[in-house]
């Protein structure tokens, strides 16, 4: 996912430490490019590290390995072809772009689904965390045989814990339910139901086959 970071500097969250940093130049001389350094800071523009240089600018990116998880600002610095440019970053220098790194999956955990009498609803219920969920980071499947594939109850819900799903009456009385939440990093992750949701909407009705006395004992017999 794309957004903005510090002083609209663009933000990247990625999954993976291993990036591709696509860049374009502009406004080169009749010198041409000479080389771009890439720099890195994980202290916030404290400390800053040089991880690459190339000189091949047909394809113009950079790939960057990072050391594992965190906030990394990334730096690119140009040279032209006569040598000009090329100064490194100094401390407290703002970067190109920020690229936050989060291969950690979000938590979710499907709450006991419960039909809603009164309106024949299924009340579906989940708790779902992470640090870079988006809005909507929420989805809902059901299926009806353990080997049947996912259908969607709903996409892109917001985590608000709850759904009312009316669903369908002639795909039969029992449903298998899943959450899935997915953060702006891409991590995925998913909670079911074990055992099928049992749809009995029927209300059990008495009828009076009739009545008779019952003998009472005298006492002492």
């Amino acid at each position: 996912m794309t957004g903005e970071g510090k002083y609209g500097v663009p933000r990247q969250i990625v999954n993976t430490t291993q990036v591709s940093v696509d860049y374009r130049i502009d406004h080169v001389g009749p010198s041409g490019v000479g080389r771009v350094d890439v720099y890195v800071t994980s202290d916030n523009g404290q400390s800053w590290k040089k991880v690459k240089e190339t000189t091949d600018h047909r394809n113009p990116s950079a790939e960057v390995d990072l050391p594992g998880e965190g906030l990394y600002g990334v730096k690119l610095v140009i040279t032209n072809g006569n040598g000009f440019g090329g100064t490194p970053p100094v401390r407290g220098e703002q970067p190109t772009c920020w690229i936050e790194v989060d291969t950690t999956a979000p938590q979710i955990r499907l709450q006991p689904v419960e039909p809603v009498a009164q309106n024949g609803f299924l009340e579906i219920r989940w708790t779902a965390s992470d640090a870079n969920l988006g809005a909507e980071p929420i989805g809902l499947y059901f299926r009806t045989r353990p080997e049947s594939p996912w259908q969607p109850i709903a996409r892109n819900l917001k985590n608000d814990g709850s759904y009312r799903w009316a669903f369908p009456r002639d795909l039969g009385a029992q449903f298998w339910i899943k959450a899935e939440v997915t953060d702006q990093a891409g991590n995925v992750s998913r909670s079911e139901t074990p055992n099928p949701v049992l749809l009995d909407m029927t209300e059990p009705r008495v009828q009076v086959l009739g009545v008779s006395g019952v003998s009472v004992r005298p006492s002492g017999h």
